[in-house]
């Protein structure tokens, strides 16, 4: 078993760069941490249409 597995096997949210690019974290006293994919933020025009 891959550690990322084990990761997920316990219900944790796995964030790749590779994957998701930039993986922005925000710490905020209301909200507490809000965490942003930076590929879903700025989808290229050739990627956002097939989604």
């Amino acid at each position: 078993m891959q550690i990322v597995d084990k990761y997920e096997a316990i219900g944790s949210h796995i964030y790749r760069s590779d994957q998701d690019g930039a993986v922005l974290l925000d710490f905020t006293e209301k909200q507490g941490i809000i965490i942003q994919r930076w590929r879903q933020q700025a989808k290229h025009y050739w990627t956002a249409q097939s989604e």
